[in-house]
């Protein structure tokens, strides 16, 4: 039997509260594995892939201008550079 030729499996509800929480139990892992992907992620990702995921998202113009001097960097030295300036010395 083929792939497309097989039926379409049925969903099956959690319909005992036993069965509901094994259901909610398991998100909750999932929930927390998918946490830890993202950390990592996040921890691997440089400037140039946060300028590029930022320029791939479809803003309204007015929403998300920058400068053309911001086009190739997120401004996060200038960032800790204004920050500095405003912590008390």
């Amino acid at each position: 039997m083929s792939e497309k030729d097989r039926p379409t499996p049925r969903i099956r509800l959690a319909e005992t509260p036993e069965e509901q929480k094994q259901w909610m139990a398991q998100w909750r892992l999932a929930e927390q594995g998918l946490l830890e992907v993202k950390r990592k992620e996040l921890r691997a990702m440089t400037e140039s892939d946060a300028v590029a995921s930022f320029n791939a998202l479809d803003l309204p113009p007015d929403l998300g201008w920058r400068s053309p001097a911001r086009e190739q960097s997120l401004g996060i030295v200038e960032q800790q550079r204004i920050f500095g300036k405003a912590r008390p010395h």
